[in-house]
């Protein structure tokens, strides 16, 4: 992949989330209140429209790619093109997204966001550079939980907050704590099922293997550490504690009542 390829749509998507960062809140606020919500605290446009067309984009992909004879893992070993057009776009997308979400992490210094940033950037660059980045496209089915993160920043009424509270923590535990690691596990089920001579050579001899161990290890980690935050947040609220947190995770409810 040339190097305009390969900066060129990051960049411009990058460019394009900024811009839906510099949104007034306020307008955010008036337009939540125009479609009914009671109001809005801090929510992030940019984080929801991506959020919704990826997700929407991977499970059209993920589709796309079960009326195929070749199934994935397969087709990463084999270094099978991609499947569709959408599968080369979205991890070009979601480079730029992550590029842009590092910065703001490292601007905010959240050490999770940090490390999650910096292994998205890295493992994206380094994916697309191989031109093999597109065997990622599937993956982002993660987002549809980050919708309802996203949407936990809009007040909707108690009976409709406590559905999309609900749908959050059923979402991440079910995409992120048991479809990807089951897929990470096929991965690497298969390298040690076939041969190395057997495969294509966008595997590097086997290079591309050891980094889905290490930045697959450290990504479920990080997914296991948000779980246990989110446990920690619907035990706090059986107990009777508040019932949202501004990132999603529970932890602003449980630090204010450390403070009392």
């Amino acid at each position: 992949m040339s190097l305009l390829a390969l900066c060129a749509p990051p960049a411009i998507a990058c460019v394009v989330y900024a811009l839906l960062d510099a949104i007034p809140s306020s307008w955010i606020a008036a337009v939540a209140r125009w479609c009914g919500a009671q109001g809005s605290d801090g929510l992030s446009v940019k984080g929801l429209f991506h959020s919704l067309g990826m997700g929407a984009g991977a499970m059209l992909a993920w589709w796309l790619e079960l009326q195929l004879a070749l199934q994935e893992p397969a087709r990463s070993f084999a270094c099978s093109p991609a499947a569709s057009r959408l599968h080369a776009v979205l991890p070009q997308v979601e480079l730029g997204y992550a590029l842009y979400d590092l910065l703001c992490a490292l601007r905010l210094w959240n050490w999770t966001f940090v490390v999650h940033g910096l292994l998205a950037t890295t493992m994206l660059l380094l994916l697309s550079a191989m031109d093999v980045a597109h065997h990622l496209s599937r993956v982002m089915v993660v987002h549809v939980s980050t919708v309802f993160l996203h949407m936990r920043r809009v007040n909707c009424g108690a009976r409709l907050n406590m559905w999309i509270d609900g749908m959050f923590a059923a979402s991440f535990c079910l995409l992120r704590l048991v479809l990807l690691p089951w897929w990470w596990m096929l991965f690497l089920a298969h390298a040690q099922a076939t041969s190395p001579e057997s495969w294509g050579g966008c595997m590097r001899g086997g290079a591309v293997v050891v980094a889905a161990v290490v930045g697959g290890g450290v990504l479920h980690m990080l997914n296991g550490y948000w779980g246990f935050l989110i446990v920690l947040k619907a035990l706090h609220k059986l107990k009777g504690g508040g019932l949202r947190a501004s990132d999603g995770l529970g932890r602003d409810s449980i630090e204010s009542d450390k403070r009392r």
